[in-house]
């Protein structure tokens, strides 16, 4: 039977500091390491992790899941500091700024249910946010059978008995009994006979007069009279004095023919003339031509995803522009694309930004089935042809309104905004957190298009 448990080794950590000196850290190290193809998370037991350098148990997670490749990029999804902070992993290394991680021993749990054991090395990867390590080669070990069990030790000498505790103090009073029933009533006894009636008292004298009453309520009034006749009508007055003259008015003049103008509250908005037969209608206290849609509408080849704001580059008062998304995604494992290669053109982030990204890709990037074709492809079957792969900022609105628009996974999807030739930004759709990954990773896409 192969087995393997934990293997400690002797370490030295040297850390560089800017001025040139160094501190050595020494101490028994456990390498113990654990990954599982099933849930992609590689549990390391005791790693030193910056910027405090405490010995933690860390959990971190393949964004690329699946298996354990030397592009996999694991990110720190949470740390508890070790019960032994003593205790290093064999070994980590902070030389001028490279964190590199060495684990000799990794149990690496298949999909078939075997385990293998590797020996694997990992580099920080920059400008990532939470902290995320790149595998950078791995060695399968050959393990060998678990040795006999060793015969088991003499018992050890039974020890000395200890002192007698306190006695214990006084228990309370028990409470009080109920009370007992009360007896029954006795009968009651029979009614005497009736007395002999009194004789009649004689008359009293005759009592005082009263106080005078109070005056009685006055009566109602009586019914008004005819009306009398019209008088004469009297002598015209003079003419008064001419008043000052007001204020000129600040209503606005119109610029082209069919403008309309309507008052938001604050001031006067133009609206701009609409085409022959096309409809105004009231939408959200704004007069807008054409159709009002609202998030979750599906019209225009998807669902309305998001409706530009005030604020928002394109936004017009008049007009509803805003975002459509496909009503599913278009791949579940396509790279950015062009690793190592800078795009010009496609560091645009905010909203209105993804379509020159995407074209800026797909000319400077002719690597088959990345995720900028692929959006731009549009879902199977649409008769638009103006899909491409959302901005950071877009992507965000597609998250913020992913249970109207449905069908996400909790998962990566992919942006078309680069950082640089190495990384591009995407947004995992279980939390909401955005940050930058390898070009090589394979991601989500979900497909767009603006209105």
């Amino acid at each position: 039977m192969c087995s393997i448990k934990k293997r400690f080794l002797p370490v030295i950590i040297v850390l560089l500091s800017l001025s040139g000196l160094s501190v050595v850290f020494t101490g028994k190290a456990q390498a113990s390491a654990s990954y599982s193809k099933a849930t992609g998370i590689l549990h390391i037991s005791s790693v030193w992790l910056p910027p405090t350098y405490t010995a933690y148990d860390a959990d971190f997670l393949n964004s690329g899941g699946g298996d354990l490749t030397t592009s996999s990029v694991f990110v720190l999804q949470n740390a508890v500091a070790s019960v032994e902070p003593a205790e290093v992993p064999s070994s980590l290394t902070i030389v001028n700024g490279a964190y590199n991680l060495h684990v000799p021993v990794m149990a690496w749990m298949s999909g078939d249910g075997m385990i293998q054991y590797y020996d694997v090395q990992m580099q920080m990867v920059p400008h990532v946010t939470p902290l995320a390590f790149q595998v950078t080669s791995l060695s399968e070990l050959q393990i060998g059978n678990a040795g006999p069990t060793g015969p088991a030790g003499p018992p050890g000498p039974q020890g000395d008995s200890g002192p007698k505790g306190d006695t214990g103090v006084q228990g309370a009073t028990g409470a009080t009994g109920v009370q007992g029933p009360t007896g029954l009533t006795g009968a009651t006894g029979q009614t005497g006979a009736q007395g002999p009636k009194g004789d009649t008292g004689a008359q009293g004298a005759t009592g005082a007069t009263g106080a005078q009453g109070p005056t009685g309520l006055t009566g109602a009034t009586g019914q008004t009279g005819a009306q009398g006749p019209k008088g004469d009508t009297g002598a015209q007055g003079p003419t008064g004095a001419t008043g000052a003259t007001g204020a000129t008015g600040t209503f606005q003049a119109g610029t082209s023919v069919g403008q309309m103008l309507y008052w938001d509250g604050t001031a006067w908005i133009a609206v701009a003339p609409g085409t022959n037969e096309q409809t105004l209608t009231f939408c959200n206290g704004v007069p807008t031509w054409g159709t009002c849609f609202a998030v979750g509408d599906h019209a225009l080849g998807g669902v309305v995803a998001y409706i530009l704001q005030y604020g928002d580059p394109g936004y017009d008062p008049a007009v509803q522009h805003g975002l459509i998304a496909a009503v599913s995604d278009q791949s579940s494992s396509a790279a950015w694309g062009c690793y190592g290669t800078s795009i010009s053109g496609a560091d645009g982030t905010a909203i209105g930004t993804g379509k020159q990204n995407t074209i800026a890709i797909l000319n400077g990037c002719t690597t088959s089935g990345i995720a900028a074709s692929v959006a731009a492809a549009g879902p199977s079957g649409s008769i638009y042809t103006d899909w491409y792969l959302p901005s950071r900022d877009e992507l965000n609105k597609l998250y913020q309104n992913k249970d109207k628009i449905g069908g996400f996974a909790a998962t990566f999807y992919w942006s078309s905004s680069e950082l640089d030739f190495l990384f591009a930004w995407l947004q995992y759709f279980g939390n909401g957190f955005q940050y930058t990954v390898g070009k090589s990773n394979t991601l989500y896409v979900r497909a767009v298009r603006a209105f």
